[in-house]
C-alpha cells in the first residue's frame, strides 16, 4: 500500500474495512515503483488504480485484475494560491460543477 495515514486511505476506508477484510500484514511503501516491485517479486498483492498500475503491466511479471461490484470514491480537491483571482475562482467552480460537485463561493478559499 502506499505510505499515508491509515484515515487517509481510500483502500483502507472503502474497501478492506467495510468488507471486514484482515490482512495478515500490510507493507506501506512510498514510491509506486516500489510496491511494484515487491508484487513483482512475489512478495504480495495491492490495490491501485489501473491508470497508475497500466505503464508497469507492459514490463514486468505483473497482472491488473479488476476488483468487481465495489465503488471506490475519492475526494478531490483544487489546490490555487490563497489570493487567487477572479479567473482562477470561476475555473475552480466550473470544474466543481462539471464534477458535479457542490459549488464552493469564494469566501471559502
Amino acid at each position: 500500500f502506499f505510505d499515508i495515514e491509515d484515515n487517509k486511505s481510500t483502500v483502507i476506508n472503502q474497501f478492506i474495512r467495510p468488507n471486514n477484510i484482515e490482512p495478515g500484514s500490510m507493507n506501506k511503501i512510498q514510491l509506486t515503483e516500489g510496491i511494484v516491485e515487491m508484487v513483482a517479486a512475489d512478495f504480495g498483492v495491492t490495490i491501485m488504480p489501473n491508470w497508475i498500475a497500466a505503464p508497469f503491466l507492459k514490463h514486468k511479471n505483473i497482472q491488473a485484475i479488476k476488483i468487481n461490484n465495489i465503488n471506490l470514491k475519492r475526494n478531490w480537491y483544487a489546490v490555487c494560491y490563497k489570493d487567487a483571482g477572479k479567473i482562477q475562482l470561476e475555473f475552480i467552480k466550473t470544474l466543481q460543477q462539471e464534477l458535479k460537485g457542490e459549488v464552493c463561493n469564494s469566501s471559502s478559499y
